[in-house]
């Protein structure tokens, strides 16, 4: 019976170690997956890439970025000793007149 409550004590500590791993790896993107804005758009910055309640360094230099052509740019951010990647998408929503 000892022998068996120690094997147990034992598989839920691997368990539970393994649950937390999964947590740090898998953790979810701090930033979005996807941000548009409008040809012609006076400025693009960091905030409107970042979720809510999070703190990341910017890697890409946004301001090499040109808003008045229209095209999809991968724009790179470091958080957590990691790199993560959004995507800018200038597009043209108005119709011409």
């Amino acid at each position: 019976m000892k022998k068996i409550i120690i094997w147990l004590a034992v598989v839920l500590v691997v368990a539970m170690s393994a649950l937390v791993a999964c947590a740090v790896v898998f953790e979810p993107s701090p930033v979005l997956e996807t941000v548009s804005v409008e040809i012609g758009s006076n400025s693009i910055s960091q905030e409107q890439f970042v979720k809510e309640g999070k703190t990341v360094q910017l890697v890409t230099d946004l301001s090499q970025i040109s808003l008045n052509k229209l095209g999809v740019y991968r724009v790179e951010f470091s958080y957590k000793k990691r790199t993560c990647f959004s995507t800018l998408k200038i597009v043209d929503t108005t119709a011409p007149v």
